[in-house]
């Protein structure tokens, strides 16, 4: 759906003839249309030179939301633009009760996912990268592995994600070669050309590689970072705290991911991760 200059206008405008003007100001108070000082309005996804495509968010056949996406796309503007309301729902949110799930940046990169018809693998789209809600994480309550796919500037966000999940989460990154601000749609049109068949096979080696947020966390520390200073360093102490809480299996892994990354034995590892979890229970 394209918005034009004066679309929503135009049927909001109409619905008021027939409905009176309690249309309109449910329209204002939902960030459709922008009144301004004068009493008139515009579109709220209407710009002088340029619109957006608008991307309806539907439940149950119904429009909760609007996104829209820049275009053209213009170098001094955001790609995307939200509606100025609260966000209270995921895009595709139904998909999140699957088996499988890759929690998606936007909506363009989920549409991208779905178009790859990958078995048992739902994708839902987040409304940019700071837009997770811990509200929503009991949707994902039967799934059994979430992929986090931001796009590449955004690896530390998206551990911050995955990490909610605990050991069902996952980090999906895009390679570097589609530069700073690559994403899945990216992948799909670059990489795959295009074509849904080859995006699902650049898809299933590239969740198979995906690896959990404390491998990653582990592999981006500061390569001068001093065994000594472990227990200084902020975000290995909660790492420690986090990896303490868990089995002793995935505990384990990391921390000798860790001892190996950092000089130290993985009996001191273990014994720190212990102890801080402990602290962290006592506190609670």
């Amino acid at each position: 759906m394209f918005a034009s200059r004066d679309l929503l206008v135009r049927q909001v405008r109409e619905a008021v003839r027939s409905n009176g003007t309690q249309v309109l100001q449910e329209a204002i108070e939902a960030g459709l249309v922008v009144q301004d000082k004068a009493g008139g309005v515009r579109d709220f996804f209407a710009r002088e030179n340029s619109g957006y495509i608008l991307f309806p968010n539907m439940v149950q056949g119904r429009v909760v939301d609007l996104q829209g996406r820049a275009y053209p796309t213009a170098s001094r503007r955001s790609a995307y633009l939200n509606l100025p309301v609260p966000i209270r729902h995921l895009y595709n949110a139904g998909d999140a009760g699957q088996r499988a799930v890759i929690l998606c940046e936007g909506i363009p990169d989920t549409l991208s996912v779905l178009v790859a018809g990958l078995k048992d693998t739902g994708a839902c789209g987040l409304y940019g990268t700071s837009g997770w809600q811990p509200a929503w994480l009991p949707l994902f309550r039967r799934a059994s592995r979430v992929y986090v796919a931001l796009d590449c500037d955004a690896t530390d966000r998206a551990i911050a994600v995955a990490r909610t999940f605990g050991t069902r989460g996952r980090v999906l990154i895009p390679p570097e070669e589609l530069g700073p601000k690559g994403d899945l749609n990216d992948w799909l049109r670059s990489e795959a050309t295009g074509d849904p068949a080859a995006f699902r096979s650049v898809l299933e080696r590239a969740l198979a590689a995906s690896t959990t947020p404390w491998a990653l966390q582990i592999q981006r520390l500061p390569p001068d970072l001093a065994p000594w200073d472990l227990e200084d360093h902020p975000g290995v102490r909660d790492l420690l705290c986090e990896l303490g809480h868990q089995g002793p299996i995935s505990r384990d892994a990391h921390l000798r991911l860790l001892a190996e990354r950092c000089g130290v034995a993985l009996a001191a590892l273990q014994e720190a991760a212990r102890e801080l979890a402990q602290g962290a229970d006592a506190e609670a």
